[in-house]
């Protein structure tokens, strides 16, 4: 007996400066595969965005607290 599994499986590299984003998604439905790949892209971006957010905002604060010192 041969068993042949059709699916779908969709990779996307997203290059960001200082960093690639690399997203994967297996399904038997190409539209849930896609979905799926979009809800994983959209979360990686989004902790990027909030790190480099984060990241220029601890500057700020530091100096903020210098000068109420």
């Amino acid at each position: 007996m041969n068993l042949q599994i059709s699916g779908h499986h969709l990779e996307v590299t997203l290059h960001v400066p200082g960093k690639d984003i690399f997203v994967e998604a297996d399904d038997g439905d190409l539209y849930a595969a896609v979905d799926s790949l979009v809800d994983k892209l959209d979360r990686q971006v989004q902790k990027y965005k909030q790190k480099i957010q984060d990241h220029h905002r601890g500057d700020k604060a530091a100096v903020r607290s210098l000068a109420e010192e």
